[in-house]
């Protein structure tokens, strides 16, 4: 069993799962040394997991992903169509810094390698480029060690006591990483997520130093390049400000996430806090095999519906519609739309982002005269969205997995009862009309398809 020294707390469970497995199955003669910071030139870099083995010495970033990921050292996709920075060159970075205070203190030879570990054993990882091998399950990741360090012993780089000590004298001088520190009065940090929506945004959980009637919060930390010249600067923060600004004009509904002020954070981030909902994405009910009967699809799409409708007359259409955006809130099953990062909000001078949004929406579930053009957004747009959403409820599958499959047709590939045999042929005809291709044969406003959905309800 190995030694594990905690300078922070792990962040998340992926994390807890890979030290205590790593503790649990190395020799006693490694260390492990977890969530800690250094500084290189300036900048503060967070460390997952630092391993002292007894020839070599690993650094290891630790990524909770789950389901399929494929991609190269510059960017990693999901099923989702959720794309994020590779997680390789920021674990190189972290390994050349570790190499970089070893040299400081006179040490020039030593093994150091760099890993990246995916607690989910279940996942599917299609990695291409030379460093694919350094990206590994955690039923791998011992075994991989073990022999990496069998290898590096015919080379004199033993990790020798002095080599280990001044690690650890390195180490104790550090500071745990970043989820005890503070952001604004939001405290006891823990990071959920990294998404590139044409910005870095990182996710957090979070509680508030005054509130107290709410257990948590969510910051959305939104980073931009403050050396960029003033147009790409004005740029970056009105994309970053526009969840913001939707939000706040909607204000409150039940069915629609909502934000407190924005504000900025350093020198080159912005802050959205948004009030946490408890529950989990329709992507992961359906995930987690949910079967909807058509009574409780039908109901959760009205609501849904209902959400867009109150959005779209208040001047926000929310142009990313799909099951990944809408959370379903415990313990009423209610579900709250989020995510208005690619919104357009109307009738103001609030600068369009749809000239940045190609690549960026899904295949899925966007509606094609938006998928060829973000800017052709309408209420239409909205409505097609739902209408896929709900055929997938109904039926359990999505009609089709990327539009181009099917972009020479005039709208869904086959009715909802073609899959599920007991739902209504007048059923059908909502469905089909909502999903048309062509926004002018689909229904005059959203509220005239959502009457005709009510009238199936048992």
């Amino acid at each position: 069993m190995a030694t594990i020294h905690g300078i922070g707390e792990p962040v998340n469970d992926g994390e807890r799962k890979v030290i205590k497995h790593l503790g649990d199955n190395l020799p006693k003669n490694y260390s492990i040394y977890h969530n800690f910071e250094l500084n290189d030139k300036g900048k503060v870099h967070e460390f997952d997991i630092l391993v002292i083995g007894e020839y070599a010495i690993y650094v290891v970033e630790v990524k909770d992903y789950h389901g399929y990921i494929k991609g190269d050292i510059d960017r990693w996709s999901f099923e989702s169509e959720a794309t994020v920075n590779s997680p390789i060159k920021q674990v190189v970075t972290l390994t050349k810094i570790i190499l970089s205070y070893l040299k400081k203190n006179n040490i020039m030879y030593t093994t150091i390698t760099e890993l990246i570990i995916i607690p989910d054993d279940k996942t599917t990882i299609e990695i291409k480029g030379p460093r694919r091998n350094k990206v590994l399950k955690l039923n791998e990741a011992v075994a991989y060690m073990m022999s990496q360090d069998k290898l590096s012993s015919d080379f004199p780089n033993q990790i020798t006591p002095r080599i280990k000590q001044t690690i650890e004298k390195i180490i104790g001088k550090l500071k745990p990483s970043h989820h005890r520190h503070k952001i604004g009065n939001y405290y006891d940090l823990e990071e959920k997520e990294k998404s590139d929506q044409g910005l870095d945004i990182t996710t957090y959980w979070a509680k508030h130093s005054f509130i107290k009637t709410t257990e948590r919060f969510i910051l959305k930390v939104y980073q931009f390049d403050v050396y960029a010249d003033k147009v790409e600067r004005e740029k970056a923060q009105n994309w970053i400000l526009r969840e913001a600004q939707a939000l706040h004009l909607l204000g409150y509904h039940k069915n629609i996430a909502q934000a407190d002020i924005p504000f900025t954070y350093e020198s080159d981030k912005i802050v959205l806090p948004l009030h946490w909902i408890e529950g989990i994405s329709l992507r992961d009910w359906l995930n987690e095999g949910k079967k909807f009967e058509p009574d409780e699809a039908i109901d959760l799409i009205c609501q849904v519906g209902q959400a867009l409708e109150y959005a779209r007359e208040h001047g926000v259409l929310h142009r990313d519609m799909r099951p990944e955006n809408i959370i379903i809130a415990e313990p009423d099953k209610r579900p709250v739309l989020v995510n208005f990062a690619f919104a357009r909000i109307e009738n103001n001078d609030f600068p369009s982002v749809g000239s940045h949004l190609h690549g960026r929406l899904s295949e899925k579930y966007t509606a094609p005269e938006v998928l060829e053009n973000p800017k052709d957004l309408s209420p239409a747009s909205d409505q097609y969205a739902l209408g896929i959403i709900a055929f997938e409820l109904l039926t359990g599958q999505q009609p089709y997995q990327r539009i181009k499959e099917i972009y020479t047709s005039e709208g869904l590939p086959h009715p909802p009862s073609e899959i599920k045999a007991d739902l209504s042929k007048d059923l059908d005809y909502i469905i089909i009309k909502m999903c048309a291709f062509n926004p002018k044969e689909r229904f005059d406003t959203l509220a005239d398809a959502l009457e005709y959905l009510k009238g199936f309800k048992g």
